[in-house]
C-alpha cells in the first residue's frame, strides 16, 4: 500500500512534504548540518557540501528546504523538540535553568557557528517562542499569593526571557566564561532577585 504524503506550497513558493519518510530525510539533513556546524560557521557551508555530508543529492536538499537558513531553522526546532520535554517537566526555576543551560551548553559550538550567520537575535526569538508559558508558570510560583497579578507575572516572565536570552547569547558567543552549573545558578539568582523586587512593589 502506498504511504500517503501531503504536499503543500509554503509562503516562499517551495513545496513542503509531510510524511514519515520526508521527516526522516529532513532530520538526516539537519543532523548533517549539526555535525558540520561543530567545526565551521554556516557561511562556509554550501548546499552542495551539506548534500555530500548527508549522502544525498543537492536537489533532494532543495526539495525539502528553501536553503541553508531554512535548514538552520529546522535544526533549531529539531534540537528543541528533542530536549524541551525535560525543560517542560521542570518544577522549580533552578531545574528549568539547569535543563536550559544543559541544552545550550551541549550545543554551544553549533549555536555559535549558526548564530554568527543567522544573527544573534535568533536565540532571543527562540527562547521567547519556546519557553514563554513555562517561564510564566515558574515565575507565578515564586510570587507570594498576595502579590500575584497577571501584570506582575507577565512582567517578570518577560524579564526572565529577555535577560536569560541575552546572557545565554553572550555565553554561547564566548563573552561569558562560566560552566553550565555556574551559568544556571546565575540565571536563577537573577530571576529570583527580580521577582523579589516585584513582590515588594
Amino acid at each position: 500500500m502506498c504511504q500517503k504524503m501531503e504536499r503543500i506550497m509554503t509562503e516562499d513558493g517551495c513545496l513542503e512534504s509531510h510524511s514519515p519518510k520526508a521527516e526522516r530525510t529532513k532530520r538526516l539533513i539537519a543532523g548533517a548540518l549539526m555535525r558540520m556546524l561543530e567545526t565551521m560557521p554556516l557561511d562556509r557551508i554550501t548546499v552542495a557540501s551539506l548534500a555530500r555530508e548527508s549522502g544525498l543529492k543537492r536537489q533532494t536538499v532543495y526539495y525539502h528546504f528553501a536553503g541553508l537558513p531554512d535548514v538552520g531553522d529546522y535544526l533549531f526546532d529539531m534540537v528543541c523538540e528533542d530536549a524541551f520535554p525535560l525543560i517542560e517537566a521542570s518544577t522549580t526555576t533552578r531545574e528549568f535553568f539547569d535543563a536550559l543551560t544543559g541544552l545550550v551548553g551541549q550545543n554551544k559550538a553549533v549555536l555559535k557557528n549558526a548564530l554568527t550567520f543567522l544573527g544573534r537575535a535568533r536565540l532571543r526569538l527562540l527562547m521567547h517562542a519556546k519557553t514563554q508559558a513555562m517561564a510564566m508558570r515558574l515565575v507565578e510560583s515564586l510570587l507570594p499569593e498576595s502579590r500575584k497579578s497577571e501584570s506582575r507575572v507577565r512582567q517578570a516572565s518577560e524579564y526572565c526571557l529577555r535577560a536569560s536570552a541575552n546572557l545565554l547569547e553572550s555565553w554561547v558567543m564566548g563573552d561569558i566564561d562560566l560552566s553550565v552549573t555556574q551559568m544556571s545558578k546565575m540565571l536563577d539568582e537573577e530571576l529570583r532577585c527580580h521577582v523579589a523586587g516585584l513582590a515588594r512593589q
